[in-house]
């Protein structure tokens, strides 16, 4: 009963240093529930990366495993031991069912025998306490019992009310009614006809390669920069038909540097910028009048935005001729046909990016490792095949 009382026995500890079998006694009906800290692979310390690896052990690779993965790995470590058995719970990132950390993750829980006995599919963290996390949720309830039927919590938009779903097949590792098949990523495409897809051209300049529409005049009346001056497309500028330009200066005539004052200034304020950055990459990089990255495509490609809103259709992408340049903010394919755009617009593929793909809070994380192409998937461990 809550609040707990004479029944309370409160351990203060790191929960990810400690052996949980010491604190816990032997039983056969366990519950294991909480609401673990949320940090992501990018914001986690040096302290929560040696909590994560003792917690997983072994040599188990934990790039983009959020910290509360933690709590799942040492939640089955303690149901290895047969004098302990239960269930349980837990509140997560809800980047734990999505992308590729659920093959790694949900590849040893179900390999250990577990299922999802009920999920809350994702929804906005709400807390009246000052300072409350902003981020976006999951809850998954596991068991080994095949007998109990899954019970599957939607929401329509993220503050919504939950609202109960009729599971039919089960529920899977990515909280849908369907079959257990994690989907793992991979650098090259499973069919011929599908393109690589990379990066767009990534500047780190501070914006001295970049021309602003409040900057364009002042550029093209300068008739020697005039010549570098190609549209710039970011994920901003593709969704909501923006203009940006940049200066593209691979294969700039050295003299035209030397004889235009905007040139000039801008390389020079590039130099000075790169030359005080951190990372020494950056620092040693010696061509100062060329973006940090080059993906500039020589006949017409697919420009896709990293990040949409979940609530479209499909998934936007456009298609450039080579002289505009995409910036980092979207991937870029090949696409000389028009095959690719085809394919990227579908509504077969926002199906598949919405299924399985990231997502930064709710919004939708295209990656080229995982979403860009059809793979083959592991059910329950095994190899298996993708239905398209």
């Amino acid at each position: 009963m809550l609040p707990l009382q004479d029944s309370a026995r409160i351990t203060v500890a790191n929960a990810l240093q400690v052996e949980w079998s010491e604190i816990i006694p032997p039983t056969t009906s366990l519950y294991i529930m909480g609401n673990p800290p949320f940090l992501g692979d990018n914001t986690r310390g040096a302290d929560q990366l040696a909590d994560l690896r003792n917690a997983w052990g072994g040599d188990r690779v934990l790039s983009r495993m959020d910290y509360v993965t933690g709590w799942h790995a040492k939640t089955l470590a303690l149901f290895t031991n047969p004098q302990y058995r239960g269930e349980w719970a837990f509140v997560t990132t809800n980047s734990v069912t999505q992308g590729d950390q659920v093959p790694r993750l949900y590849g040893w829980i179900f390999e250990a025998g577990w299922r999802i006995k009920f999920a809350h599919q994702t929804f906005a963290w709400s807390s009246e306490a000052p300072g409350a996390a902003a981020v976006h949720c999951v809850i998954v309830g596991h068991t080994q019992h095949s007998k109990n039927k899954p019970r599957l919590f939607e929401y329509e938009q993220p503050k919504a009310a939950a609202a109960e779903v009729p599971v039919k097949v089960g529920i899977n590792a990515y909280l849908q009614d369907a079959k257990n098949i994690l989907v793992e990523k991979r650098s090259k495409p499973l069919s011929p006809s599908l393109a690589v897809v990379e990066y767009g051209s990534k500047p780190t300049d501070d914006g001295n390669l970049i021309i602003e529409p409040d900057q364009y005049a002042e550029v093209m009346n300068d008739p020697v920069a005039a010549k570098y001056v190609h549209k710039y497309v970011g994920a901003r500028e593709l969704l909501h038909d923006e203009d940006r330009w940049c200066l593209w200066l691979d294969g700039v005539d050295p003299v035209d540097l030397s004889r235009s004052r905007t040139l000039r200034d801008r390389v020079d304020a590039v130099r000075r910028f790169r030359g005080a950055s951190k990372a020494s990459a950056t620092r040693e990089y010696p061509h100062h009048h060329l973006f940090r990255q080059l993906a500039k495509k020589d006949a017409d490609y697919v420009c896709v935005p990293i990040h949409v809103s979940e609530g479209r259709r499909y998934y936007p992408v456009a298609l450039f001729g080579a002289e505009v340049i995409a910036s980092n903010a979207n991937f870029v394919l090949s696409d000389p046909d028009g095959f690719q755009f085809a394919i990227m617009s579908s509504s077969m593929f926002i199906t598949w990016q919405k299924a399985i793909g990231g997502r930064l809070e709710s919004r939708l994380r295209f990656a080229s490792t995982l979403t860009s192409m059809f793979h083959r998937g592991c059910e329950r461990g095994r190899p298996a095949s993708l239905p398209v």
